[in-house]
């Protein structure tokens, strides 16, 4: 996804978080918002659906109605309307991670997304932990992924920072530097 996309995302996010923190209803709205979220991502059926530019804004309205009514709120059934006013419904799982890295912000909570070439053993995972608490002063949640072609290391993302000490990262910042040392070579040979 790209900036322009999350920054949209964002806003909405932060939107619905002040609508939820008003009515003191965050928690449930962040299940309701990661649930729906999840719905429509895990069925290519309902995804092709609302994303179809075929498809009327009140057909797609009258389904999200249909499905979601009773086992979601008001507020974020209104929010899921809106979204479908607006064509930003595709952006509902965006929207959504933004919205819980908004309550973590309330709470003084920072979310860590960590992305190794292998599972990490529960002590790594701990230690990395302990040093974000440490140095941020707060609680931490990580989560984590594996990502084979990391080929090795890690990534670690949080708030607006990451640390990449993967080997592919590596690997290409060398292949980088030998390609601009042989455009300079090359460079240099034909000045003379």
């Amino acid at each position: 996804m790209d900036s322009i996309q999350v920054q949209i995302s964002k806003i909405y996010a932060n939107a619905m978080l002040e609508v939820a923190v008003e009515s003191k209803a965050v928690e449930s709205v962040e299940k309701e918002l990661l649930g729906v979220s999840e719905a429509i991502y895990s069925d290519s059926m309902i995804w092709d659906f609302l994303a179809s530019p075929k498809i009327s804004k009140s057909e797609k309205e009258k389904v999200i109605e249909k499905s979601f009514s009773g086992m979601i709120s008001g507020d974020t059934l209104s929010f899921l309307k809106l979204l479908l006013k607006r064509d930003r419904i595709i952006y509902i799982k965006e929207i959504s991670n933004q919205f819980l890295l908004g309550h973590d912000d309330l709470k003084g909570r920072i979310r860590a997304f960590i992305t190794s070439a292998q599972a990490l053993e529960e002590k790594d995972l701990k230690n990395i932990e302990a040093a974000l608490v440490d140095r941020y002063k707060g609680e931490c949640i990580l989560e984590h992924s594996v990502s084979p072609e990391l080929i090795g290391g890690m990534v670690i993302r949080f708030k607006d920072n990451i640390i990449d000490s993967s080997f592919k990262t590596r690997l290409g910042n060398i292949k980088r530097r030998l390609l601009e040392n042989k455009t300079q070579s090359w460079s240099a040979l034909y000045e003379n």
